[in-house]
């Protein structure tokens, strides 16, 4: 009879041992597959930052761009308005 309790004991350690594993090797991977999405969302907002910050950066330059050409446009009437009262 005791020899029959100890070995259902034993049993049941073993099977509670293996169910604990189990349970840790699940919390494990899902740890491992929530830090895989946080990641992935990092990564995702980096490359949308960056896509974002291009766009400013493109658009800066542009507007740059027309400011220089609106002010080569207003020098070279000026210049000609100047040219042209010289010989008036």
């Amino acid at each position: 009879m005791c020899f029959q309790i100890i070995q259902y004991q034993l049993k049941n350690n073993r099977e509670i041992i293996i169910l604990k594993k189990i349970i840790l090797k699940e919390i494990i991977l899902k740890e491992i597959i929530l830090k895989k999405i946080i990641l992935k969302e990092i990564i995702l907002k980096e490359i949308i930052l960056k896509k974002i910050i291009l766009k400013e950066i493109i658009l800066k330059k542009i507007i740059l761009k027309k400011i220089i050409l609106k002010e080569i446009i207003l020098k070279k009437i000026i210049l000609k308005d100047m040219v042209y009262h010289t010989f008036l």
